[in-house]
């Protein structure tokens, strides 16, 4: 996501080298249970039920729903 989302949001040449490592290491996050943070002992069911619930809620509250 970051190396063509962050040309319209950043400066930056590329991803950090923080991330970049991550990725690299196959560390995506909720996806793969590890990444910036540790996703291993977690329901992703319910990580994922209540961003959606935020979505909505967002999109409710700017009108797009």
């Amino acid at each position: 996501v970051s190396s063509y989302l962050f040309a319209d949001l950043d400066n930056s040449i590329g991803p950090s080298k923080v991330l970049a490592g991550l990725v690299n290491k196959n560390q995506l996050g909720l996806k793969t249970g590890k990444g910036f943070y540790d996703y291993s002992q977690v329901d992703d069911g319910e990580i994922l039920g209540r961003r959606d619930d935020s979505f909505i809620k967002i999109n409710k509250a700017l009108g797009r729903i």
